[in-house]
């Protein structure tokens, strides 16, 4: 699939995915470094919050956001341990 023609004359420039452990008993902050993106072209979108903690039924239990150009962080909230899936896109 050719990603360069999606959103009619733009496109993506970028895709990244990673993978990222998380245990609030340990740590509830982590930072991961990615290639520079454009902050105001990029989303990111993560999976798996809330899966694995025992609380899982009161609601996602950790949020992250881009908080650098190269850098993406996490917060585990609660009682939380997981690996979460993220994916950052960068548009043209």
């Amino acid at each position: 699939m050719d990603l360069s023609k999606l959103g009619g004359s733009g496109g993506i420039k970028s895709i990244q995915r990673g993978l990222v452990s998380l245990n609030s008993a340990v740590n509830n902050t982590v930072d991961i470094t990615v290639s520079a993106v454009n902050m105001s072209k990029s989303t990111l979108n993560c999976i798996n919050f809330g899966i694995g903690s025992q609380y899982q039924s009161q609601g996602p239990s950790g949020h992250a956001h881009l908080f650098s150009e190269t850098k993406i962080r996490f917060f585990a909230v609660g009682s939380f341990a997981s690996t979460v899936g993220w994916e950052l896109i960068e548009y043209v």
